[in-house]
């Protein structure tokens, strides 16, 4: 069971596995800058942690949820988002303003494209986006991005594909390229391509 004080601050909040649909009220009654909520039943990301402006890592893997609200915008603290294993299906163009992000993970859910414009996801450093329906990936205005796993994705064009020079970490397990993706040649940090039953492992071997 909670029991909080109103106001009261805590480092992290961690509420996993318990099957949730909705904040218990006491949680409510809390400031805290982490949040652990993956593993429940949740079908959107709870309206009040807006408030909470001082959370910095946000994480609802293995969820129910279908959307991600623009509520999101008010938590300038916000640095790591994990919203792997959920139901998402598009992903609106304010995600990609978070400019204070570092650390992204939409993994295993049923998006389609992943085109980030110019100017957006300024400090992106890991982004994960593996077992999506991923025809379509351009983050190379990702100026800071060093691991990219779109691994098992229907990617089946290099041109459908372009990377960040400052690419350290490079994963497209399964993912059916034939030729290497836009801006590889230029990625001279890249130390890891993993390519493990894609396109380039017939053309290239292992």
């Amino acid at each position: 069971s909670l029991a909080c004080r109103s106001g009261r601050v805590l480092d992290e909040l961690n509420i996993s596995g318990l099957f949730l649909k909705e904040l218990p009220p006491q949680v409510k009654l809390v400031r805290f800058s982490r949040i652990k909520a993956g593993n429940n039943l949740f079908e959107e990301i709870p309206s009040h942690l807006s408030t909470i402006t001082r959370l910095q890592s946000l994480d609802f893997r293995h969820n129910r949820i279908v959307s991600i609200p623009n509520n999101l915008l008010s938590l300038t603290c916000l640095k790591g988002i994990n919203l792997s294993d959920n139901c998402i299906r598009d992903l609106p163009g304010f995600v990609m303003t978070l400019n204070n992000i570092t650390t992204l993970n939409l993994s295993m859910n049923h998006i389609s494209s992943f085109n980030v414009p110019p100017e957006c996801f300024q400090n992106l450093e890991s982004l994960r986006l593996s077992h999506n329906a991923i025809s379509s990936i351009h983050v190379q205005c990702c100026t800071k991005l060093l691991l990219l796993d779109c691994s098992h994705n229907p990617i089946k064009e290099s041109s459908r594909m372009s990377i960040p020079y400052c690419l350290v970490a490079l994963l497209i397990d399964n993912v059916q390229l034939s030729s290497f993706p836009i801006g590889l040649d230029a990625a001279t940090s890249l130390t890891e391509l993993s390519w493990a039953g894609s396109g380039l492992e017939r053309v290239y071997g292992k």
